[in-house]
């Protein structure tokens, strides 16, 4: 199956484009999908609805650049190739802050998108998205990549996100948080402490260090699963 996204607020470019993918292509696997702006493709991306092999942008959108949306994809969606689709050349250099495949101008999109298409079905497709913790904090939502995750910690009814880059602050609860696919990635090892396994250097006795020389406490009631944790994945 081919999933190709095209996101152009203005209705008779998308719909344009979307004909001529269609003709052009002409596959039965190809599953296309329009939006007006950034805002509901990355819902569905975040949500893991749906994502697209290929994402067709427009560089002016209202809600924001096509550039700051293909860079928000880049990061969530590495295997996503990009397309920008233009009225305005003056952009080209701008694109180049984001991986992409071509970026084709609107008044020849005739001559060239069918290229740029072929040439991006032709482009090894890169490694897997990152997982990310979809985090809500002071009236935004952040998608914070798990590698970037050293711990996570509870105090009163507030929990912390520790990164390597900083600190975030929610009402999550950290089960709520930590979904049953992401736990995989944590081990719970105090009652109120949740460490990212790949960030553990060494087991100290009761205490675990991770790579920055934070120190986490290994509580009586969580020792015997965080240290089985620890040694499995020292095995792998």
């Amino acid at each position: 199956m081919l999933q190709i996204a095209i996101c152009d607020d203005n209705e008779l470019h998308r719909s344009h484009a979307a004909a001529m993918i269609e003709s052009g292509l002409n596959r039965s696997d190809l599953v296309l999908r329009t939006f007006a702006g950034g805002s509901e493709l990355l819902r569905l991306i975040t949500e893991g609805s749906w994502t697209p092999d290929i994402a067709i942008l427009d560089v002016e959108l209202k809600e924001e650049s096509g550039i700051a949306l293909a860079g928000r994809l880049n990061e969530l969606v590495p295997g996503c190739r990009i397309i920008f689709l233009t009225g305005h050349a003056g952009y080209a250099s701008e694109a180049y802050m984001t991986r992409h495949v071509w970026l084709v101008l609107k008044e020849r999109a005739d001559e060239f998108l069918l290229p740029a298409l072929r040439k991006a079905l032709s482009v090894e497709e890169p490694e897997p998205a990152p997982e990310v913790l979809q985090v809500r904090s002071e009236g935004k939502v952040l998608l914070l990549p798990v590698d970037s995750v050293l711990y996570v910690d509870r105090f009163g009814r507030k929990t912390r996100i520790n990164c390597q880059e900083g600190r975030y602050v929610t009402a999550q609860p950290p089960a709520k948080l930590l979904s049953s696919l992401l736990s995989a990635r944590f081990v719970r090892c105090h009652q109120g402490y949740w460490v990212n396994l790949s960030h553990i250097a060494a087991l100290d006795h009761n205490e675990f260090i991770l790579d920055d020389g934070t120190r986490l406490p290994i509580s009586r009631t969580w020792r015997d699963a965080a240290r089985a944790r620890f040694f499995d994945r020292v095995r792998l």
